[in-house]
């Protein structure tokens, strides 16, 4: 099976395109299969988050891509079409190519969560041995999920402004969450998130998101709670952890990092005890500064600057 090798970042211009592109021709010195797609906002040339036109990437030959049929059609006699990707697998029509001469690129891809693995399984059956790397997007934390990426790049912007850093630095908090290391009460299936109290006996479920979830309220608001532990499938929004942490005994359990959405340009507010039941498949942190990062990082990872050293 192909592996995925997952770049996002905490902002834009935080290098993940420079990111990929380092790796790339890392795995190309070293003769690896390699794949190249991406993910976008609106999946055109034209960005919808800031108005610019997407950056090409020059893919070499023997490389393959991921793309849109449009883009692939102005490459003409450089390309040769693998495989149409096509719906209903896909929100739109993709087509995959092998490069037979280098040449610049738009890159495309999926868009959402639930094509990936269709994606995995198309490019499985002609390159069960490839790399597949995915140049990210802002928006889509999720593609650090492990139903997607085998390998996740960090891309960690440290910008000058104040707000942006801030950001940055409530989206870290993600990636330094410890593991739950013991074993959960039964979760009733499809849970979006599930509440026991001390002696495990089960408070409540539902396949609502939890920051919306009446029910889940009313549990929130009693005085003293009866919760004592509380599993989330779903979002961990500011203000679902805001309430959280009115509650300082309460054990609270992200299912992973992914569902972290406590994301603000201010100060953010964090249970006291937090977990992730799924460690990150954190491979490496690439780090932009502006100014120096002063946070914590995770440990027992790779960091890596790319605007201070040299690149293959």
């Amino acid at each position: 099976m192909p592996e995925i090798h997952a770049f996002i970042g905490s902002d834009k211009n935080a290098g993940k395109t420079t990111a990929l592109l380092y790796e790339y021709q890392k795995f190309r010195l070293q003769g690896k299969q390699i794949v190249l797609t991406g993910i976008g906002i609106n999946g055109e040339s034209i960005d919808a988050y800031d108005g610019h036109s997407k950056p090409t990437i020059l893919a070499h030959t023997n490389t393959y891509v991921i793309t849109n049929p449009e883009s692939a059609n102005l490459l003409g006699p450089l390309i040769e079409i693998v495989k149409h990707l096509l719906p209903p697998r896909y929100s739109r029509p993709l087509v995959l190519i092998k490069m037979l001469a280098p040449a610049e690129i738009l890159i495309q891809g999926p868009n959402e969560k639930w094509e990936f693995q269709h994606l995995k399984e198309d490019v499985n059956s002609i390159l069960p041995h490839s790399l597949i790397l995915l140049d990210g997007s802002i928006d889509r934390q999720f593609l650090g999920h492990s139903d997607i990426c085998d390998y996740l790049y960090y891309c960690l912007y440290s910008s000058h402004r104040i707000p942006q850093r801030n950001k940055a630095k409530s989206q870290m908090r993600s990636l330094l969450l410890p593991l739950y290391n013991r074993s959960l009460p039964p979760i009733p299936k499809g849970s979006n998130w599930c509440g026991w109290d001390v002696k495990n006996q089960l408070l409540g479920f539902s396949d609502n998101p939890a920051f919306l979830d009446p029910d889940l309220q009313i549990l929130l608001s009693q005085r003293p709670s009866p919760l004592h532990l509380l599993w989330l499938g779903g979002a961990l929004t500011s203000k679902l952890a805001e309430r959280l942490c009115a509650i300082p005994k309460l054990n609270v359990i992200l299912e992973d990092h992914t569902l972290w959405q406590n994301v603000s340009t201010g100060k953010v507010k964090i249970p006291q005890h937090i977990w992730l039941r799924q460690k990150p498949a954190l491979k490496k942190i690439y780090l932009r500064e502006e100014i120096a990062w002063d946070d914590v990082l995770p440990s027992g990872c790779q960091i890596q600057n790319l605007y201070r050293e040299a690149t293959p």
